[in-house]
């Protein structure tokens, strides 16, 4: 009778470490799987989420080796994302499968009901063509769970394991609570995806206008004109600065750098509007540059173009013994640079209000000759304004770098003035436009 109750007591001591034992491996088994779904917070891409899923997730529910579905609506394919468990000829064989595939991952991925095959024989019962799958994993039981957030059916989780088994309602409660949090995070992902791709169209569809605008402008006969435009390194492909030269109705060139405050699409198409107005005000005009800006201030205000720009406004033009002259205008710009033959660097300071403050801001005009060989730079204050250094540091700084670039052609010199006077840390975008005379 003693032995009879001791042995019953062991028993009962086996039976309760057991369970002990089963409650640690249980509380460890939710804990790793906490720790997953917080990664599955931070995935930013399906390729982290299916790495994350892959490589922690499926080993923590004791699978071995699995997939991740993602629906393809557009393409009518579901895409396989398999894990390396099972091998790279796996992922090759069966990594798109079409819309009517029988294969567990893409059906549930299309028809969004749980499939479970627990043995070989119910596999080949479901369909057939999962002989093909048994053969090239070595794997006898199959989960395939839908990854649904409300109405949406996004793909599926696909786990595997090498021998046959029976699903436990611990075991499906586990898996199907895992599917949910993969459903989650895909959902999330799939929208961030979707308004990357939505801002990488507009901004796609703005340089291409902005590109459109700046194009290579007219070269008039014995001046060599040459311009560059430079986003922000760090900002949107696209901006408020612009350059443009054209010839008038009269026969005299114009030349305008300008800069519209943003650096966004706002910013583009408002130096789009600008652009496109200063040009309809000066083609058949007879005006100087000063007279010009007003008459530009002036248009805005009245059409409306709510914005602040600072722009330089140069007209080259000759007299009947055939020296040419230049006019121009600042408002609120850096100053232009002009280069003598010899060398020197003069810094044509000239600068009144800004557009879009005050119309009605009195503007001075300024003339100085251009002898044969003399070049002209006109700039936005992206190429000399720098974080930590005033804006006169960064001109003096470009006299330097253009007083030393002699016998260059004005294509030259924009390349030798942009890389001299741009780095890594270049914040802004830049406009530049060069003139060189015949010498």
């Amino acid at each position: 009778m003693t032995d009879h109750v001791a042995t019953g007591a062991e028993e009962l001591q086996r039976e309760l470490a057991g369970l002990r034992i089963a409650e640690r491996r249980a509380e460890e088994r939710l804990q790793r799987l906490a720790a997953v779904a917080l990664d599955l917070l931070g995935a930013e891409t399906v390729e982290d989420l299916t790495a994350i899923v892959i490589g922690r997730g499926l080993p923590v529910l004791g699978a071995d080796g699995g997939a991740v579905a993602v629906r393809d609506e557009r393409a009518c394919l579901v895409r396989l994302a398999v894990s390396h468990e099972l091998g790279d000829e796996v992922q090759v064989a069966f990594g798109e499968q079409p819309w009517d595939s029988p294969l567990p991952g893409a059906w549930v991925a299309v028809h969004g009901e749980e499939l479970l095959i627990p043995s070989e024989a119910a596999g080949l019962a479901w369909a057939p063509e999962t002989a093909r799958v048994f053969a090239a994993t070595g794997r006898y039981a199959w989960a395939a769970l839908p990854l649904r957030v409300r109405d949406r059916l996004l793909g599926a989780l696909v786990a595997s394991w090498v021998h046959e088994q029976e699903f436990t309602a611990d075991e499906l409660d586990l898996l199907r609570a895992f599917a949910a949090l993969c459903a989650q995070a895909l959902d999330r992902i799939q929208h961030l995806e979707a308004q990357r791709e939505a801002v990488r169209a507009v901004e796609r569809l703005a340089e291409g206008l902005q590109r459109a605008l700046l194009t290579q402008p007219t070269t008039p006969e014995a001046l060599e004109i040459a311009v560059r435009y430079q986003p922000a390194a760090r900002q949107a492909q696209v901006g408020g600065d612009w350059y443009d030269a054209f010839i008038t109705a009269a026969g005299a060139t114009l030349l305008a750098v300008g800069d519209v405050s943003g650096h966004d699409t706002e910013a583009a198409a408002a130096m789009g509007q600008l652009r496109s107005l200063l040009r309809g005000l000066a083609f058949d005009s007879d005006d100087g540059p000063a007279r010009l800006l007003t008459r530009l201030d002036r248009a805005m205000r009245g059409l409306e173009v709510d914005t602040l720009a600072t722009v330089v406004l140069a007209r080259v033009e000759e007299d009947d013994d055939g020296t040419r002259w230049l006019r121009w205008s600042a408002a609120g710009h850096p100053p232009p640079l002009l280069r003598q033959p010899d060398g020197r660097v003069e810094v044509l300071d000239s600068a009144d209000l800004l557009l879009g403050l005050d119309p009605e801001s009195p503007r001075s005009e300024q003339r100085a000759q251009l002898p044969p060989g003399s070049v002209l730079l006109l700039y936005t204050d992206g190429l000399v304004e720098r974080r930590g250094s005033d804006l006169d540091a960064g001109v003096r700084r470009l006299v330097e770098v253009l007083g030393a670039e002699l016998d260059r052609s004005a294509e030259e010199l924009c390349d030798a003035v942009v890389s001299a006077m741009t780095d890594l840390d270049n914040d802004d975008d830049i406009a530049v436009l060069v003139l060189r005379t015949a010498g």
